[in-house]
């Protein structure tokens, strides 16, 4: 009879765990077009993905010296390390590799020698 109590309350545990874990959170940060240049889109995906999620920049255009606040929101079981891909007008695009979000409070887009860079912080 101990026994079928006891994995009773194991299966409970588990099942309050298992839905512990599961909840969705949000990953906050913001984004600065520090370029000069207007840009077309910004693309996320998590590092090991094998396309590109949707444009999270509001609106049609990302111009320079403006920002967006950012929210994407993740499952627990999301890995922290994503990709974002940078476009502009003339289909030109830079790829950004492995970037912290969890970590991730603010990242800027700059220019420096006609590429575009970016300062996470």
């Amino acid at each position: 009879m101990k026994t079928k109590k006891i994995a009773a309350i194991l299966v409970i545990m588990a099942v309050f765990a298992g839905s512990a874990f599961s909840q969705d959170y949000v990953l906050k940060f913001k984004i600065e077009n520090n370029t000069g240049e207007t840009l077309n889109a910004v693309y996320v995906t998590q590092a090991d993905a094998s396309h590109w999620g949707e444009d999270i920049i509001p609106g049609d255009v990302f111009t320079g010296g403006s920002y967006v606040d950012v929210s994407i929101p993740v499952e627990n079981s999301t890995i922290c390390m994503h990709d974002i891909k940078v476009t502009d007008f003339q289909n030109n695009s830079v790829i950004f590799e492995n970037i912290d979000f969890c970590e991730l409070r603010k990242l800027s887009f700059f220019l420096e020698d006609g590429d575009v860079k970016y300062i996470v912080e």
